[in-house]
């Protein structure tokens, strides 16, 4: 799983914690001052889930509200992966988060706690197995739970 934000978004890295705090409305905008508008999948997407569970440690349903205020904190939430990739691409202040597979160019992929998915200790990684042993398995992410994605090289373009 991939952590994205927009090319022209100046932010390179994110701590879990922070993430956690955007996801839950307590963090609005980025250090430039922009307002952030966090991205989600539905509500059933097992990316989500994951996400869900290792960021902020609950499950998809539950709700957040907004830091001393009854209203509940609301995402804006994408159908599908292209949706989240081509709005992120479009939208300087949006995050969102991908499978590693749905990665391309159109979008910057942010370090968590210091590291870019594949890299030891990379916080979003799931301990997975694969079927055959690869020569490239200390540089390159397995991502076993979507059929078909095969392994993909990070690469990321920032445009200043």
């Amino acid at each position: 799983m991939a952590v994205v934000v927009n090319t022209h978004n100046s932010t390179e890295n994110v701590t879990r914690s922070a993430l956690a705090r955007i996801y839950r409305g307590e963090m609005e905008t980025w250090e430039d001052g922009q307002r952030i508008l966090a991205l989600n999948l539905p509500i059933d997407s097992e990316i989500r889930r994951q996400f869900y569970r290792m960021v902020l440690n609950v499950e998809p349903t539950k709700q957040f509200f907004k830091p001393g205020s009854p209203v509940p904190f609301k995402t804006m939430v994408m159908k599908s992966y292209d949706g989240i990739r081509r709005f992120v691409a479009r939208t300087p202040n949006a995050i969102g988060y991908l499978p590693l597979s749905e990665v391309d160019d159109t979008v910057a992929v942010l370090k968590v706690d210091g590291t870019l998915p594949g890299e030891p200790g990379y916080a979003l990684a799931r301990v997975t197995q694969t079927r055959a042993p690869t020569s490239h398995s200390q540089s390159w992410w397995i991502d076993t739970r979507w059929p078909g994605s095969g392994a993909r090289e990070i690469r990321t373009t920032r445009q200043r």
